[in-house]
C-alpha cells in the first residue's frame, strides 16, 4: 500500500509505533494534532501546511519513545515533502506519482510507500482532495501570505492575491472544560454565519467558515464520539455550498448519532445538490422514519422522488408534508412544479397510457 502525500508530511513507521509508543497505536492516533492522520498497517502520517508544525510534531514523537535521529535504517520517523522527498536519509522510505480515481477521471499523485513493499493501493485521510494545496517554501509563505485571524492556538493565514487558506498552530486546548467551552464558541459562530441558508455570502464570512471547519477538525480528535463537531463542520461547509466536504460531515454525524433525523437530512440535501438522487433516497426516507410528524422531512423526500420523476411517490411525499405544514414555502414550491410536470396523461394507468 502507499499512503497520499501533501504539503509537510512526518511519515513514521507502523511497527515502531506498536512496539514503542507509550499507550498503543490507538494513543499514537488520538494524539494526531489534526484531521490528515492515515495509516497502512505500514506506514502512518500526518500532514502539515507550514514545515515548523511538521517540526514540532515530530520533535514531540521523540518524547513518545520514537528515535527521529540516528542512521537510514533506524530512523523511525521522518519529515516528507512532496517536492524534496524525505529531509534524512532513510533507507525504508519510497516516494513517486501514483493514479487514483478522482471524480471519475485519473489523476496524479505523489504518494508514499515502504520501500520493500509494491506500492499498492493508495490510502488517504478522510476528506482528502487531490486539489489540495500543496508545499511552498518558507520564503514563499511569508512574502505571499498575511496572516488574518488567531484562534484558539490556530493561526489563519491568506494568500494576498488567492484568497487561499493555510493553518499554523494547533488548537490550544486541554481540558474537559476547555473543549467544552471550544465547542460552545464554535457552535455559535457556526450558526451566526450560515444564516440564510442560500444566496451571497460575504468574502469575510467565507473566511471566517473554511476557518470554523478547520477548526472542528482539529476538535474532532479530542472528542471523536461528539457529533456536534461534524455537524458544525457540515453545516459550514453547506454554507459554502462544498457539497463533498459537506456529505462526508454528515455521514459522520448519522455515524455518531443514528437517532437524529437532522444528520440524515442534512445528508439528502449535499447528495441531492450533487445530483446523486437515487442515493439520496436512502436518508430521505430514513428521516421520514425518525421524524414522521416534521414536515421537511417529507418535503425533503418528495423533492428527492420528483427529480427522479417517480411522480406517485412524489405526491404522496408532497401530501404528507403540506398535512403537517400547509403554508411551508418550499412544500407550495413543489407542489407547482409537481403540477406542472405530473400531467393528466402521466397520473393515468399504465394500461390507459399504453393501449389509450
Amino acid at each position: 500500500m502507499a499512503l497520499v502525500l501533501e504539503s509537510f508530511c512526518v511519515v513514521v513507521r507502523w511497527d515502531a509505533v506498536v512496539d514503542r509508543w507509550r499507550g498503543g497505536t490507538e494513543a499514537f492516533q488520538n494524539a494526531s494534532p489534526n484531521g490528515t492522520f492515515c495509516q497502512d498497517g505500514l506506514l502512518a502520517r500526518v500532514a502539515f501546511m507550514h514545515a515548523d508544525d511538521a517540526r514540532a510534531y515530530l520533535a514531540g514523537l521523540k518524547r513518545g519513545g520514537l528515535r527521529i535521529e540516528g542512521g537510514a535504517e533506524t530512523l523511525h520517523a521522518v519529515v516528507c515533502d512532496d517536492k524534496q522527498g524525505a529531509w534524512s536519509p532513510c533507507t525504508w522510505l519510497s516516494m513517486g506519482e501514483v493514479s487514483m480515481q478522482w471524480e471519475g477521471e485519473p489523476v496524479k499523485v505523489t504518494a508514499v510507500w515502504q520501500t520493500d513493499q509494491p506500492v499498492g493501493e493508495l490510502v488517504t485521510p478522510d476528506g482528502y482532495s487531490p486539489m489540495s494545496v500543496g508545499w511552498i517554501s518558507n520564503e514563499e509563505f511569508y512574502r505571499d501570505y498575511e496572516q488574518v485571524s488567531m484562534d484558539g492556538g490556530v493561526q489563519t493565514w491568506r494568500h494576498k492575491t488567492t484568497g487561499e487558506l493555510r493553518y499554523i498552530g494547533r488548537p490550544a486546548v486541554v481540558d474537559g472544560q476547555r473543549l467544552e467551552e471550544a465547542v460552545k464558541q464554535l457552535k455559535t459562530l457556526v450558526w451566526s454565519l450560515a444564516e440564510p441558508m442560500t444566496g451571497e455570502i460575504s468574502a469575510d464570512a467565507v473566511l471566517r467558515l473554511e476557518a470554523s471547519i478547520h477548526r472542528a477538525l482539529e476538535l474532532e480528535k479530542a472528542m471523536p464520539a461528539n457529533p456536534e463537531l461534524p455537524l458544525l463542520r457540515g453545516v459550514a461547509a453547506r454554507r459554502l455550498a462544498k457539497w463533498k466536504d459537506a456529505e462526508q460531515a454528515f455521514r459522520r454525524v448519522t455515524v455518531l448519532a443514528p437517532q437524529f433525523f437532522g444528520g440524515w437530512l442534512d445528508l439528502t440535501w449535499s447528495l441531492a445538490e450533487q445530483k446523486r438522487h437515487s442515493e439520496a433516497l436512502i436518508p430521505a426516507n430514513k428521516a421520514t422514519e425518525l421524524a414522521p410528524e416534521s414536515a421537511a422531512a417529507w418535503g425533503n423526500l418528495a423533492a428527492v422522488h420528483l427529480e427522479l420523476q417517480q411522480f406517485p411517490q412524489a405526491s404522496d411525499a408532497l401530501q404528507r408534508s403540506m398535512k403537517l405544514d400547509p403554508t411551508d414555502a418550499i412544500s407550495l414550491r413543489l407542489k407547482a412544479r409537481l403540477d406542472r410536470e405530473y400531467t393528466p396523461a402521466k397520473r393515468a394507468p399504465w394500461w390507459q397510457r399504453w393501449f389509450g
